[in-house]
């Protein structure tokens, strides 16, 4: 019997540790991530469609797909920082934050990242429109 529940709790350990953090279907949402989240909600307003990812290392802030993103934020402890994509999606931007309230200083640039990441969905869509 002791040998039993010794086996049980090993395999259940094993499977606590093994658990990947930060995958997308298990990812654990952390309280600056929300914060973040919010924030960006709160600068967009809330017509805006937009959703958010949590990958390990930063969170993705996209609109209708990943692949449409508005911008990355950083959330490391010892460097915070959030990247815009440029216009024509070939280049990033950046910028580092002292805080994550910080985000608030940049809300033309997270509209103006969604408004691209908008446009060229809709560009998208049109060019692959199911007749």
């Amino acid at each position: 019997w002791m040998e039993l529940f010794s086996i049980r709790i090993q395999r259940t350990f094993q499977l606590v540790s093994t658990a990947v953090i930060g995958d997308k279907q298990d990812a654990v949402i952390t309280r600056e991530e929300t914060d973040t989240y919010n924030i960006i909600r709160a600068v967009l307003g809330e017509q805006s469609e937009i959703s958010y990812t949590s990958f390990k290392g930063y969170l993705l802030i996209w609109t209708g797909h990943e692949y449409w993103w508005v911008c990355r934020v950083s959330l490391r402890p010892y460097s915070k920082r959030i990247c815009f994509v440029t216009e024509n999606r070939t280049g990033y931007k950046w910028i580092q934050l002292q805080s994550i309230e910080d985000i608030r200083n940049y809300s033309n640039e997270i509209r103006t990242a969604f408004g691209i990441a908008c446009k060229q969905r809709k560009q998208y869509q049109l060019k692959h429109k199911k007749s």
